[in-house]
């Protein structure tokens, strides 16, 4: 999902581009801090934006919307 994964958090590779997902995996092995940068940066990316502090109060607001309909 492009709209997840950004530049420096992660790697967006073309579906059956075999060429561009190998290219990025040689890269990816010969740089440990390209790794470490990348795997800091997506972890940060997740806890902002996915953690249960985040959805958690997302779920309970729809819960309670789907609450109020069922009456």
């Amino acid at each position: 999902l492009p709209s997840l994964v950004s530049d420096g958090q992660g790697v967006m590779i073309p579906p059956d581009d075999e060429t561009a997902l190998s290219e990025k995996i040689a890269e990816l092995a010969a740089s440990y801090e390209l790794r470490e940068r990348m795997g800091s940066n997506g972890r940060k990316f997740v806890e902002q934006n996915n953690s249960l502090e985040v959805i958690g109060p997302r779920y309970e607001e729809v819960f309670n919307l789907l609450g109020r309909g069922c009456h």
